[in-house]
């Protein structure tokens, strides 16, 4: 694992990941269109699954939470996608995660009718993470081993101080990114609950900072390009130190 640093600001990082879209893989395009949005609340899309140029799944009019694609939401080797779909335009507690087979067309509730926060598949392996009102951690399914667990709770059996995580390309594997100064970052069998391989990035985290990492996965190059930024609350409850820096990893020796 290696890591430079990128001399940029927010502007140029938002151009940067524009090629590295969750909607998008080799196999598979996720087109979405805006159907509404709850007051003071995300918005909801519909969407239609596009392969090599040929349409072949469409929601039709169920609608689906922009909160999907906050990561990976498609798992090109499985084909499947996985979704947050709405019941309800105004109550947003009528929501359900939903895997689509791709070959089939075929959708499938995951969960029972609650507020769901994130969802995304993992990608180096046929599994899926979520994020619900009622729990803090997320809750993950391994589709292979048929088998649910907790993210956290897996992390924290290995790892000191995590604090964020995203998928990666590099089997059974998801990055994890620690509060240590040293070997905080570190590639994770998720799995197997073993670390695989770690680095260290000087991200100068502050004592009592609120820290928050963006990553990006560059799936065919196994690189992440991440945004890193780190703040303190001074006593008139302003921001009194603020740190943001940019990296890219090759998760590849």
């Amino acid at each position: 694992m290696r890591h430079e640093k990128l001399d940029i600001n927010d502007n140029q990082f938002a151009e940067l990941i524009k090629s590295f879209s969750v909607y998008k893989t080799d196999l598979y395009e996720v087109q979405t269109s805006r159907a509404g949005e709850i007051r003071f609340g995300p918005e909801y899309k519909f969407i239609k699954v596009y392969s090599k140029g040929v349409e072949i799944w469409d929601g039709g009019q169920n609608i689906y939470g922009e909160e999907s694609f906050q990561h990976n939401v498609l798992g090109e080797a499985y084909d499947k996608l996985i979704l947050i779909k709405w019941f309800s335009e105004s109550n947003p507690y009528e929501q359900a995660v939903v895997e689509i087979n791709l070959a089939t067309g075929k959708e499938t509730k995951l969960d029972i009718n609650q507020r769901y926060w994130e969802a995304g598949h993992f990608n180096s392996f046929d599994g899926m993470f979520y994020k619900k009102s009622d729990i803090k951690d997320y809750l993950c399914k391994d589709f292979a081993a048929k088998s649910d667990f907790l993210l956290y709770e897996r992390i924290n059996e290995k790892i000191k101080n995590a604090f964020s995580w995203t998928v990666t390309s590099i089997k059974d594997c998801i990055l994890v990114y620690s509060r240590q100064t040293t070997d905080n970052v570190l590639l994770f069998n998720i799995r197997k609950k073993e670390i695989i391989d770690f680095h260290t990035i000087d991200f100068e985290v502050s004592e009592r900072g609120t820290l928050n990492i963006s990553s990006h996965l560059d799936k065919r190059n196994s690189e992440l390009t991440i945004r890193y930024h780190d703040h303190e609350w001074g006593n008139d409850n302003k921001i009194a130190n603020s740190n943001t820096k940019y990296f890219k990893i090759s998760l590849n020796k």
